[in-house]
């Protein structure tokens, strides 16, 4: 058991460093779509710091859908048992678009 608990935290630090070191702007929400884990690299695209962006909603900082349309996208996302892809656009702290 102990062994195995080991192995688990060895892997998810190893999987930290990636999302905190990686080029990628990667980010992973609940099914409310608030954020849980981000990469440094996507903070810096939107202007944020690491702190301001856990917690925060998609919806502060997605410039395509309407907070609504964002909500039923993560419901039915959490629904699905296979992997969903979609397009948008985020926006900057300073309100302008990022593609």
């Amino acid at each position: 058991m102990q062994e195995q608990t080991k192995t688990l935290q060895q892997e998810s630090e190893k999987n930290r460093a990636l999302l905190r070191n990686g080029s990628d702007g990667i980010y992973i929400l609940d099914v409310e779509g608030n954020i849980l884990e981000i990469s440094d690299s996507f903070c810096e695209m939107l202007g944020y710091r690491l702190d301001e962006m856990i917690g925060m909603n998609d919806s502060k900082w997605d410039a395509h859908f309407l907070p609504s349309e964002l909500t039923r996208k993560f419901q039915q996302i959490s629904l699905q048992k296979t992997r969903v892809q979609f397009e948008t656009c985020h926006k900057h702290k300073r309100c302008w678009k990022v593609n």
